[in-house]
């Protein structure tokens, strides 16, 4: 038999696909079903509808068997590392990282994650590499990021927007100061993040 694995990419995603139709074509093998060929069915780009839709035109079949067979011997290498981790009490220690949404999500992202402050690292705007070399040195909260530390305007704004937050929360601040913060949250608008709507709700607070 062939077998072909339907995907609605539009391209081979080698990372992504091989790996996968392997182990299929591997538990296959297992079965005793022999697997003549192995084959990814994408979507064709170039397709234009006209009346019904043709599947042979609609879809792109490209051949990845010999990629297959080379990932599917491998697998059983990995077979006793697979059922040590299925067979665990407890799960692996794995600090987080960018392994963590590739090639898609964990499952257990949100859990993992979850020690985190609300205004972390990880809300600088566009910048995951920096957030996890902050992590790495200990910094988790946005106003621990040291002043030293190279950030865009755009985050430097967050990490004073956060200081102040606290500051404001704590009472710590004067009207002078707080029409500079009422500055900041200006210039800060447009950014997609939580500590915009904190700094917002503590100077609603402060000036009502």
């Amino acid at each position: 038999m062939d077998l072909i694995e339907v995907k609605s990419t539009t391209k081979l995603k080698k990372e992504v696909h091989l790996p996968d139709i392997a182990f299929q074509a591997f538990v296959l093998a297992g079965a005793g079903i022999k697997v003549r060929k192995c084959f990814l069915a994408h979507i064709n780009n170039e397709f234009v509808r006209h009346g019904a839709i043709d599947p042979q035109k609609f879809f792109t079949l490209e051949e990845v068997t010999a990629q297959v067979s080379v990932l599917s011997r491998e697998f059983e290498e990995q077979l006793d590392a697979m059922q040590r981790i299925i067979g665990a009490t407890a799960h692996p220690e794995i600090q987080i990282g960018p392994h963590c949404d590739d090639p898609y999500t964990c499952p257990l992202h949100e859990r993992c994650w979850s020690f985190l402050p609300e205004s972390n690292v990880f809300t600088l705007y566009r910048d995951g590499k920096n957030s996890f070399a902050l992590l790495k040195q200990g910094i988790q909260h946005l106003e621990e990021i040291p002043a030293d530390f190279a950030l865009t305007d755009n985050q430097a704004i967050q990490r004073t927007a956060s200081r102040e937050f606290l500051r404001v929360t704590y009472g710590q601040v004067t009207a002078a100061e707080c029409r500079r913060v009422r500055q900041h949250l200006e210039e800060y608008c447009g950014l997609d993040t939580m500590g915009m709507v904190q700094i917002a709700g503590a100077l609603t607070k402060l000036t009502a």
